[in-house]
């Protein structure tokens, strides 16, 4: 997409007062989520940091950035770049008025994955009593270990208190240790996207092992056009 002379002059115009105010570039962001892109009624103000206001866009910007958003989502030009089939993030209109350039580039959320396994010794987090001590000796006994599920997300977050292979409840100790090794080491393991994963309870070695996946989401930024005016 070539710019008018018209737009040009346009933009020109318009960066003068940009520049009045800040000769460092300025932004305008508009969200948008799986092909349904705000309108400018949600979004008519360039913000720059360096900057004590924001700018209102006059009658030819608030025309030349709708041009802009149609083509966008009539062509899905930015849709495209996203590997997940949900594409959610922010449209990016940038003027460096110093440089007389406008940029589209847009950020789209990514979600990310981050997996953590971690042993940990009784001894850290118990203070064990003579009936704990007693009752981990018969699972030794027993050859029994435990394997306990736990899940977090939208800032809720449970671990499960029966073994995930036999249904047995699990030790009231325990239980109480697993989530202290959350709170302690994964802080925030319930919040947002949260996190998956499960303990493994060895009470022969009286240690406690723990795989864990934290989901979380990071912005990946893409500029798709640049132009001088």
């Amino acid at each position: 997409m070539e710019l008018t002379e018209s737009e040009k002059k346009g933009l020109r115009r318009f960066s003068l007062l940009l520049e009045s105010l800040s000769d460092t570039p300025w932004q305008l962001r508009i969200w948008f989520s799986d092909n349904d892109i705000e309108s400018l009624h949600h979004n008519k103000f360039f913000h720059n940091y360096h900057a004590s206001g924001n700018v209102e866009i006059d009658l030819f910007m608030e025309a030349f950035l709708d041009n802009f958003l149609r083509k966008i989502k009539n062509d899905e030009m930015i849709f495209d770049e996203c590997d997940e089939d949900y594409c959610r993030g922010y449209i990016n209109f940038e003027i460096d008025p110093k440089e007389k350039k406008f940029v589209l580039s847009f950020d789209f959320e990514v979600d990310v994955t981050d997996n953590h396994k971690t042993n940990y010794s009784f001894s850290e987090f118990l203070d064990l009593n003579d009936d704990e001590i007693q009752l981990i000796k018969t699972f030794v006994q027993e050859d029994k270990d435990h394997l306990i599920n736990f899940d977090g997300g939208g800032d809720s977050g449970y671990i499960e208190n029966k073994d995930d292979r036999t249904g047995e409840e699990i030790p009231a100790f325990i239980y109480d240790m697993l989530y202290e090794i959350l709170e302690s080491d994964f802080g925030g393991w319930e919040i947002n996207n949260g996190s998956h994963g499960h303990f493994e309870v060895d009470y022969e070695n009286e240690e406690i092992h723990c795989s864990i996946s934290i989901y979380d989401t990071n912005f990946n930024e893409e500029i798709i056009e640049t132009y001088s005016f």
